[in-house]
């Protein structure tokens, strides 16, 4: 027997409870392609926001 496991890389949502969704969407979606585990990004349970505009995220 194989395992198969989804690498999901997913943009962060505004809130945690968006976060519940996009994070089970995807679930849903990766045992729709044949995975038995899903592993998120590490921090993905925590809320964190990622800015998307260019030039938001900045290294001092």
């Amino acid at each position: 027997m194989k395992l198969k496991i989804a690498l999901l890389q997913l943009l962060p949502g505004g809130s945690l409870e968006e976060q519940l969704n996009i994070g089970k969407t995807a679930c849903i979606k990766a045992k729709d392609m044949g995975a038995d585990i899903a592993l998120f990004p590490e921090m993905w349970s925590d809320g964190y926001y990622l800015p998307q505009e260019e030039g938001a995220a900045q290294w001092k």
